[in-house]
């Protein structure tokens, strides 16, 4: 069950892989982004990568930002997202836009 989540981006749905970012609060209150990559022609090559920040850290780049934590997911679409489908490669450099904005914020996060 996740507090709040936004997706920062989804590419066109007219391509073979499909590529979504989302920033999702847990319950844990930790600030997640996952990159999902999903290959319809070699299923094989699916697969998802996850950032996650510390409950703690979560709450310090909040409070740098002035924001509630629940309102984390919004802010990063704010500053990294697209309202528009796009390709896979653009969505891989929101993820990494994303990640850049989270360590420029002071946090520090796992990447699995």
């Amino acid at each position: 069950m996740n507090i709040a989540e936004k997706n920062l981006i989804i590419t066109d749905g007219d391509l073979d892989v499909e590529v979504a970012v989302y920033a999702m609060v847990n319950e844990f209150y930790e600030l997640v982004v996952e990159y999902c990559h999903n290959d319809d022609i070699s299923p094989d090559r699916s697969f998802r990568r996850s950032a996650t920040v510390e409950r703690e850290e979560t709450r310090e780049m909040a409070k740098l930002l002035n924001i509630k934590v629940e309102e984390l997911p919004k802010r990063l679409y704010e500053e990294c997202g697209v309202s528009y489908g796009s390709t896979p490669s653009h969505a891989e450099t929101v993820f990494q836009e994303t990640l850049d904005f989270i360590l420029d914020c002071g946090a520090r996060y796992e990447l699995k």
